[in-house]
Formats: structure tokens, C-alpha cells, sequence
């Protein structure tokens, strides 16, 4: 069971502090040695990369009135979920505060975060363990095609289950992935690593060919490339566009210690986003 708990190759040159832009930005991206981005566009309004937030280490703090509720408003009952590649869930969360639990000790009343779980699986068998209510779930690979359910659980901080329980289930079909797809093999979810410094990461691609962007353009699926973006950035504001499988991405110097993430967007040669291929990988910084 491939269980998440939702954060080398040469890459683009980033400044510190200064991010590199896919047409607008005057100081053009490169990737692994080869020549300079000549000028290929930008998303051109497509849709932002959603489903991030930045992490700010810790949600809001509201108090809690009445007994916690969660709802899954999507994916919509039923649905067709791809085996191996990212869905975007959307919850509704009530009376209850989302907060991360890296760090945190003790468990408090109206506070936590949540479990998605797939079919019977309980405890630890989880696919994410998450603090927005925008988590992106993997249906893991060699999951039987047809009828299944995923389970969403408030926790304590400790993981353990409201008294009593609090969840919900939403059933969906499992079929094959013919979409593109990348999941993040390398580091491990809540990895730490310091502000300035580099992280290399190992990717796996379904469905896609990731490919030098130089010289390309137009939108030829299965082929392009990927950007890696900072807690919810999006655009020609990425930390890196390359297409190796093993990038090193530098964190921005001036990042803030504590909780951040970053996520994988897969894109055309015209660097225009395929939707719905962005995957994330929660990282702590320190400093």
C-alpha cells in the first residue's frame, strides 16, 4: 500500500531571492546547461495552481462552537478517480481547527488535523495525513479497478481519533490513469532542510514524457516538462523548470522557518499548466 503523508539533476539557475519567470522575467531560465528559454510563453491564463496554501505553521486560531463536522464536497460521489496519480479532494470542515501537527504536542480540543483513508484501512494505513482542506490523495498503485471509498477522519494531534469519531466517506470507481501524471519518490513528506539550501528530489512519471523545453513549443502531449513551485506560487514564479527526473531545487535563502510546500506542476513546451497533475511535498525549513 503506497501510503503519503502529504515534500540530481541539473535544473533551471534560480537567484536567491529572485525567482525566474517562463517569458516576462528579463533574466531567462535554463536548464541543465543548455541554451537560454527563448521567450516561450507563459501560462497564458490558464488556471492557477490550486489546492496549495501557504503554510504559515499553524491555521487561524478561531474558536471552535458546537461538535465538529467534515464533508467531502469533492470529488462528487461516484466519481472516476485515476489509480496512481494525484486527486484534489475539497473538504468542509466545521467547528474544528486545522493546525499542523509536526512539532506539536499535546492534543486540544477543536484542533488537529485530518486522515484520508482508502476502503477498510485504519490507524496508520493512511493515504495523507494533512492540514488544509485542500489535500491531494494518490490512489495507490495495484488498486483493484471498480467500486471503492475513501474515508476522511479528523485527528488529534497525535493522530489519534476524535471521541467519538468524526468522519466521512465518499465512494468513487477506481479506473486506469491515462492522464498525465508524477509522484514524489524522494524526500520523504516533512523532510527538514535549511533555508539557502538545496534539495534533490526523485520524481516518477505515468502517462508523460518529460523532456528538454529548449527549442519546443506548442502544447504535444504526452510530452513537456515540470516547474516547482513555493507554497502556493504559480505561473512564471516557479523555483525551477527542468525535466530530469532527479532536480535539485534550492530553497530561497529568505525563507521563513517552519512549515512550507512544494509542489510539482507538470506543463506543455509552451510551459502552459497541465491541470490537475500537481502533486506537493511538505518540507520544514529551519534556519
Amino acid at each position: 500500500m503506497l501510503r503519503v503523508i502529504s515534500v540530481g539533476g541539473l535544473g533551471c539557475v534560480l537567484a536567491l531571492g529572485l525567482l525566474a519567470g517562463c517569458s516576462d522575467d528579463p533574466a531567462p531560465a535554463t536548464d541543465s546547461g543548455v541554451a537560454a528559454d527563448t521567450g516561450a510563453a507563459t501560462d497564458n491564463g490558464t488556471t492557477a495552481d490550486t489546492g496549495v496554501v501557504p503554510d504559515a505553521g499553524a491555521a487561524t486560531d478561531v474558536p471552535a462552537t458546537g461538535a465538529p463536522t467534515v464533508a467531502v464536497t469533492t470529488p462528487a460521489a461516484n466519481a472516476n478517480l485515476p489509480v496512481g496519480a494525484p486527486t484534489q479532494l475539497a473538504l468542509a470542515i466545521g467547528n474544528f481547527t486545522l493546525t499542523n501537527f509536526i512539532g506539536t504536542t499535546g492534543n486540544q480540543a477543536g484542533r488537529g488535523h485530518v486522515h484520508v483513508y482508502l476502503d477498510a484501512n485504519d490507524n496508520n494505513d493512511y493515504l495523507v495525513a494533512d492540514y488544509i482542506e485542500r489535500p491531494r490523495v494518490v490512489i495507490p498503485n495495484g488498486t483493484s479497478l471498480g467500486a471503492h471509498t475513501l474515508r476522511v477522519s479528523l485527528r488529534n494531534n497525535d493522530h489519534t481519533p476524535l471521541s467519538p469519531p468524526v468522519q466521512t466517506t465518499v465512494s468513487f470507481t477506481a479506473v486506469m490513469n491515462t492522464a498525465p501524471s508524477v509522484t514524489i519518490t524522494s524526500p520523504a513528506d516533512n523532510s527538514t532542510v535549511m533555508a539557502g539550501a538545496d534539495v534533490t528530489m526523485a520524481l516518477a512519471f505515468m502517462n508523460f514524457t518529460s523532456r528538454d523545453f529548449m527549442n519546443q513549443t506548442g502544447v504535444m502531449p504526452p510530452n513537456g516538462h515540470y516547474h516547482v513551485y513555493l507554497d502556493g506560487a504559480s505561473g512564471s514564479d516557479y523555483l525551477i523548470a527542468t525535466h530530469v527526473p532527479n532536480p535539485v531545487v534550492r530553497i530561497p535563502a529568505a525563507t521563513t522557518a517552519g512549515p512550507h510546500r512544494l509542489t510539482i506542476s507538470l506543463r506543455n513546451d509552451d510551459h502552459s499548466e497541465i491541470v490537475g497533475s500537481a502533486v506537493d511535498l511538505r518540507i520544514v525549513v529551519t534556519r
